[in-house]
């Protein structure tokens, strides 16, 4: 799957193999990707906003410069995963970040409740209002 811009609003992708997808900076707006496997997907500058990924696979992926508002991703598979620039507000990431990468994130209002941080790599990052972000004991 390659996609340039746009916005992928109202979709049901529940259990959708989308490994190794390179989608463009989207707007993804109330999107259920529930379970999806986006494995090594590009999702670098994707906004999402609504978007319920519950179970969803990111190990290896790109998401650099992504913002996440509204979201809920529990029990979420995001190992070695990129979320350099990041921006998360009030959104749900809950789950394995092992080996991940966060540089330059920023989190207002998140939950990390009962995620595993281990080896995840840390520099430059903001936290406010958050529960459960503790990569730095793990």
């Amino acid at each position: 799957i390659q996609m340039d811009g746009g916005t992928l609003a109202h979709a049901t992708l529940s259990f959708a193999s989308m490994r190794g997808a390179r989608l463009g900076q989207p707007n993804m707006l109330c999107t259920n990707l529930n379970n999806a496997d986006l494995t090594e997907a590009c999702l670098d500058g994707c906004h999402f906003d609504g978007v319920k990924m519950d179970g969803a696979n990111l190990d290896g992926a790109s998401l650099r410069q992504t913002h996440w508002e509204d979201t809920v991703a529990s029990r979420l598979s995001a190992c070695s995963a990129d979320f350099s620039g990041a921006i998360i507000e009030k959104s749900v990431l809950d789950g394995n970040f092992q080996n991940s990468r966060w540089m330059g994130m920023r989190a207002v209002g998140a939950n990390f409740e009962d995620s595993d941080f281990l080896g995840a790599h840390v520099q430059d990052v903001v936290v406010k209002d958050t529960v459960g972000w503790a990569p730095s004991t793990s």
